[in-house]
């Protein structure tokens, strides 16, 4: 049977702490399912002066997940209207400790490393885009948020314009630009990463919780939510993600099973 997931105490809303533990279920599920799309725990560092101690003085922030992808072009490239996903990350590497599988980081420059296998691929694929996806807990809205930004072969980043004509596909156009209470897709935008203090897009979180209160099971008499801390991010990404790119594959859903009967002595 699969294994048992802890409740989330005010659904479909996250704590920082539960968002903690859905990352470290989602690192677990990612790393097992689909290692290919490269997601790790990105905790970068700061520099806080440190007047008390005539010094300096690093400090932590709080982490978030990253995943470097390469994907096809749309838009005048054979892609068959879908974007392709030719990843060649690393699978994701954590362990058992607080930090399950920290990549610390000493600026925002060096978390879109010049020297990433991808770089090299993107020069010899000018068809392609790299995209970087972050998902970042948001302390106002309490839910995760997906920021991205995409890079032409070359290094050059898309506008907001080219993201729709090269990264989103048609079908989504016109739920994103209006951002409907029937699409709950929410708009893509723009502002400071909340970590690294850079221009990112993003995907709007104001209809989160209304999307993900629809995802429920239903048992007998009684409403029962499907998804517990551990299983929450893989099933708001494969909600939210694929209009820009990030989807989320089968391999995220495959539980471990887990016995139910007494080991043999």
């Amino acid at each position: 049977m699969p294994p048992a997931q802890t409740p989330l105490q005010h659904y479909p809303y996250l704590t920082r702490q539960e968002f903690d533990l859905a990352a470290r279920g989602f690192l677990e599920q990612a790393s097992t399912g689909a290692p290919e799309d490269g997601w790790a725990w990105v905790v970068p560092t700061q520099v806080a002066l440190d007047f008390t101690r005539g010094g300096v003085e690093r400090s932590r922030v709080y982490g978030y997940l990253a995943s470097k992808r390469t994907l096809a072009m749309l838009g005048g490239h054979p892609t068959s209207g879908e974007v392709t996903d030719v990843s060649l990350t690393q699978a994701a590497d954590f362990d058992d400790d607080d930090d399950f599988g920290v990549i610390e980081e000493e600026d925002a420059s060096s978390v879109v490393p010049q020297t990433h296998p991808l770089d090299k691929f993107a020069v010899q694929n000018p068809a392609i885009l790299i995209v970087d996806y972050h998902i970042v807990y948001s302390s106002s809205y309490q839910v995760p948020v997906l920021y991205f930004n995409a890079f032409y072969s070359d290094g050059t980043p898309l506008p907001l314009c080219d993201l729709y004509a090269h990264l989103v596909p048609t079908t989504y156009h016109s739920h994103l630009i209006a951002a409907t209470s029937i699409s709950h897709q929410g708009s893509i935008s723009q502002q400071d990463h909340p970590v690294l203090g850079i221009p990112y897009f993003y995907v709007h979180p104001c209809e989160t919780s209304t999307l993900m209160t629809a995802v429920k099971a239903f048992k007998g008499d009684q409403q029962e939510r499907l998804v517990g801390a551990e299983g929450y991010l893989r099933a708001w990404l494969s909600l939210v993600g694929g209009p820009v790119g990030c989807k989320v594959n089968v391999g995220y859903f495959l539980e471990k099973e887990v016995s139910s009967s007494a080991p043999a002595v």
